[in-house]
């Protein structure tokens, strides 16, 4: 087969074009994910090599094959030190979403938090009365931890979920789900078959690239962690192939300072392999004595950051898909 051939494959979705703009090799994949933990032992669970498309019209990035790394690639993360944060600003958002949902209908509503981890949302939407709140994990573990808890978070997936609340769910919620998963459309795709008229998809995704991507491309918002890579006119276009009314709520992006101390941190130590805070000092210190012209060259590239309507724009955004 030709390397053009091979080339050609539509976007999941809009199916316009969507050429390769990275190949991907494991041992370079693995060697920056290594160095970015300060760990090893990654390469007996890595799956096997992907390549990156880019759709030439609404600019969403995907691996190809779009495959999840499974279980054991996440557990190396975890006993690696990689963490997610255990706050985001967009479950706030969402839980005050759902009370003017649910004093709009004056009744219970029903909310299914897809991938709930610890349960950090669903506790927050204990502060809402007549919110039936449920989690959906796949993690045995983690559902008993819940539970323990006092949360309703129950071992299942969407096609499990049908069966007990089809067309009766108001809003269904992915916390950075969306780009791990191998099929974000179907998969989305089936929730908003079982909301009611008017109910909600909220997801939170990064926005691509990030603000400190044109320095340090980061290995962790690339496959094999995250298989797709998503712009505001990438989650445009998904509104449209799933016939949806959209809305995106974009935090303020950080000051202009602050992006670029992170950046030239990311590029000066690995991000989660140093924990003491003075060595991290020294090490930016020596990264900067040793690249005098850093600070200029970072500054100029994040003045310079993508913007939507004269506005830099953020790391992440919420978005809302109402049917």
């Amino acid at each position: 087969m030709s390397k053009a051939t091979l080339n050609k494959k539509g976007c999941l979705v809009c199916g316009n074009p969507a050429d390769i703009v990275a190949d991907f090799n494991n041992a370079d994949i693995i060697h920056r994910l290594e160095t970015s933990l300060g760990s090893s032992g990654l390469e007996s669970v890595m799956p096997r090599p992907s390549v990156l498309r880019r759709c030439g019209s609404c600019g969403l990035e995907f691996s190809d094959p779009m495959i999840e790394p499974g279980a054991k690639f996440y557990q190396w993360l975890t006993n690696s030190g990689f963490s997610y944060p255990e706050k985001r600003w967009e479950w706030n958002a969402c839980r005050d979403l759902a009370a003017v949902l649910q004093s709009r209908r004056k009744s219970s509503i029903t909310v299914i938090d897809v991938g709930c981890g610890t349960g950090a949302f669903l506790e927050l939407l204990k502060q809402i009365p007549k919110v039936q709140a449920i989690g959906i994990e796949h993690n045995p573990d983690v559902v008993d931890l819940c539970r323990n808890r006092g949360l309703n978070v129950i071992l299942s997936d969407l096609d499990e979920l049908k069966k007990q609340h089809a067309k009766h769910i108001d809003i269904f919620t992915f916390w950075h789900v969306v780009e791990h998963v191998a099929d974000p459309v179907g998969m989305l795709s089936q929730a908003r078959d079982l909301l009611r008229i008017g109910g909600l998809l909220c997801f939170s995704v990064p926005l691509s690239p990030m603000s400190y991507e044109h320095s340090w491309p980061d290995p962790f918002n690339a496959p094999p962690h995250h298989l797709s890579r998503w712009t505001i006119a990438s989650l445009k276009a998904l509104s449209l192939h799933l016939n949806m009314q959209i809305h995106i709520d974009l935090p303020s992006p950080s000051a202009l300072h602050q992006r670029v101390l992170r950046s030239l941190s990311l590029q000066a130590m690995p991000p989660f392999g140093i924990k003491n805070r003075y060595h991290k000092f020294f090490r930016l210190a020596s990264f900067i004595l040793q690249n005098p012209l850093s600070i200029f060259i970072e500054l100029q590239r994040q003045i310079n950051h993508q913007r939507l309507n004269g506005q830099t724009l953020p790391d992440v955004a919420l978005v809302y898909f109402r049917r």
